[in-house]
């Protein structure tokens, strides 16, 4: 009786070291889609957040760092935060809702980034860039930098990957 056991024990010890089987792997390609699925709600709940917007940056080969400052703009409603774009800066602003940055971004004139009424003393140029929830100010010379930019950000919602 004690050999049955043995035996028993042995083989479920055996089975164990087995490579995964089949079903095991549909487990593991359900968890990526589970994955995607989650990543794919996150894009049409349009939630922006810092770490996204660094994570397309950086993923785009720009050298992203954040600032850990808070900026505030007087035409905006919410703060901001500053990060360092390839030698650039760029002020990004979170809304909690599409509408609500379209309340700010509606009283903004594209070219000057401020309202048309507000004369703003920038460093550099200013390139207004919205997406969703997000409105970013990017502040550069380089234009080639800020074509960059608005096309990583603005991509997510065009269906474009950057």
């Amino acid at each position: 009786m004690s050999a049955s056991v043995i035996l028993a024990t042995s083989c479920q010890q055996a089975e164990d070291a087995r490579p995964a089987t089949d079903s095991q792997k549909i487990d593991s390609g359900a968890a990526r889609s589970a994955i995607a699925a989650a990543e794919s709600a996150a894009t049409v709940l349009d939630e922006w957040n810092k770490a996204e917007v660094v994570k397309r940056l950086s993923e785009a080969g720009l050298v992203v760092s954040a600032r850990g400052e808070e900026i505030r703009q007087p035409f905006l409603s919410v703060p901001g935060e500053l990060l360092d774009v390839s030698e650039s800066q760029l002020q990004l602003f979170i809304y909690p809702s599409t509408a609500a940055r379209e309340a700010d971004s509606r009283k903004l004139d594209p070219a000057s980034a401020s309202p048309p009424n507000m004369a703003v003393s920038w460093l550099q140029p200013p390139h207004l860039i919205v997406s969703g929830k997000l409105l970013a100010i990017h502040l550069t010379h380089n234009e080639h930098l800020a074509e960059r930019v608005a096309d990583v950000l603005t991509a997510r919602h065009s269906g474009v990957s950057p």
